[in-house]
């Protein structure tokens, strides 16, 4: 081919197209990246920021050689692989800083700005080097004014990209919605340099033999694998990303909700104790203070004072039953067995139900004082249940060792739960108990017991600590 004729060259649009999506597909991967960097600490920080840096470098590079592929010339073309490498690396370092700046949790124009400038020669470093890793039979020209318009172009967006994504991370809910402008438009900044770049460059023919040393042939198969490979992973850091968000914030929900429980059953102690230390002595002063006036009562009054002292002793014994409920001592000083089978007759005695426990541990050891407080509360809210809504007249209640731990069965032969109040957001009581079954590691399930009534059981895994002394 003769030299300085012009190379018109042409473009594949379906790559030019997944050139396209590989821009916007690694900046919005970035961008949720960047939220789990901003949420992080400590060394989890910093590799959730080359994570999210390499996704966003990731999708630069490959757009831009995607694009390229898509710009078919009349020459054999190939790439100088370690020029290629260099213009991954100016990839990555722009994205660094872009996400760095993006995960800031206050907006400072002066941050976003430098971080703009840096994302911006970041991609024009990495399309020109880039370019400069082609090789041809031609000469590259580039047009200084164009060349200008695709930095500007670059910076600009770069800009508008940055601040729309602080806009709208905390004025949207959904984590879509919140990603999705900032990632439309870090991809145009990539997209639209490259291709004002490329209106920059002539080709013209040359008849220098061009250096193939390390020089590799891309096929448009190739351009195709390219362009997917990059989406795949780029949608496998997304899916990632948002099940350790799922994970941890379940895993941020369960430790509150232990923190929470372990805060009710300390206020429970300490209300307990100044119900038996405080009000009880209180009642018992004031019934000794009776006792000492009864001589001094007529026959008359005798009756109402019999009658108040019937009623302060049956105080006495409310404020015993409600701090014992409290703060089962039982449960703490003698251990789970004694305390259901004392739990069971306080339950027969108050409702007439007749109620059996069978509490089956090996003799040397015993739940842990937070596996017996959570076993014993969901016994006393299932017994609460059958005593209000049942309309039962037997209970049996049943904790054993299995293979995996402690199985609880707690049985009655009433009217059984309805359906709609099993998932009801108002069935309280039911709620509780599951919450306390998951927080000590087990499960909880609530159904129809075989010929009638209801059966719960509760699985909780094998950790056992020395059977307290009576």
């Amino acid at each position: 081919m003769p030299t300085g004729i012009v190379l018109t060259g042409s473009y594949d649009y379906a790559v030019v197209a997944m050139s396209i999506g590989a821009a916007v597909a690694g900046s919005f991967a970035a961008l949720e990246l960047a939220g789990r960097f901003t949420a992080a600490s400590g060394r989890a920080r910093r590799r959730w920021l080359i994570v999210a840096a390499c996704a966003q470098g990731i999708g630069i590079w490959s757009m831009h050689y995607t694009g390229m592929l898509a710009f078919r010339l009349p020459v054999p073309t190939r790439y100088d692989w370690p020029t290629a490498l260099l213009s991954f690396a100016i990839a990555l370092a722009g994205a660094i800083v872009a996400v760095f700046v993006v995960s800031r949790r206050q907006f400072r124009w002066r941050g976003v700005i430098a971080g703009s400038l840096f994302m911006a020669t970041a991609i024009v470093g990495q399309h020109y080097v880039a370019m400069w890793s082609m090789r041809a039979p031609a000469e590259c020209r580039y047009s200084p004014p164009l060349v200008l318009l695709s930095a500007v172009f670059a910076f600009g967006f770069s800009l508008l990209s940055l601040r729309v994504t602080f806009a709208l991370r905390d004025a949207l809910p959904d984590w879509e919605a919140r990603r999705a402008p900032g990632a439309v438009l870090m991809g145009a900044a990539i997209c639209v340099m490259h291709y004002t770049g490329m209106a920059a460059v002539t080709f013209t023919a040359s008849n220098d033999p061009p250096v193939w040393t390390h020089a590799v042939a891309v096929s448009s198969l190739g351009a195709i694998a390219l362009g997917a490979v990059t989406t795949a992973l780029m949608g496998a850091a997304v899916v990632t990303s948002t099940m350790h968000q799922r994970t941890r914030a379940r895993s941020d929900a369960r430790a509150f909700s232990e923190r929470l429980r372990a805060a009710r059953e300390a206020d429970a102690r300490r209300i307990a104790r100044e119900l038996h230390d405080e009000v009880g002595s209180l009642l018992t002063a004031v019934k000794w203070e009776l006792e000492r006036l009864e001589p001094y009562c007529g026959t008359e009054s005798g009756e109402a004072f019999n009658a108040m002292q019937r009623r302060l002793d049956e105080t006495i014994d409310s404020v015993r039953r409600i701090a014992s409920e409290l703060r089962p001592p039982l449960l703490e000083d003698l251990g789970l067995e004694v305390a259901i089978e004392h739990e069971a007759r306080l339950f027969e005695r108050r409702t007439g139900i007749a109620c059996r426990a069978d509490v089956l541990l090996d003799p040397g050891h015993e739940p842990p004082l937070a596996e017996a407080t959570a076993l014993f509360r969901i016994v006393q809210e299932a017994l609460t249940n059958v005593g209000r809504h049942a309309a039962a007249t037997r209970v049996n209640i049943l904790i054993e060792e299995r293979d995996h731990g402690l199985a609880l069965e707690i049985r009655d032969n009433g009217g059984g739960v309805p359906e709609r109040a099993l998932a009801a957001p108002s069935s309280l009581g039911l709620i509780g108990m599951r919450e306390r079954a998951e927080l000590i590691g087990g499960h909880l399930e609530i159904a129809a017991a075989p010929g009638g009534g209801t059966l719960i059981t509760a699985a909780v895994p094998a950790r056992r600590s020395p059977r307290r002394e009576s």
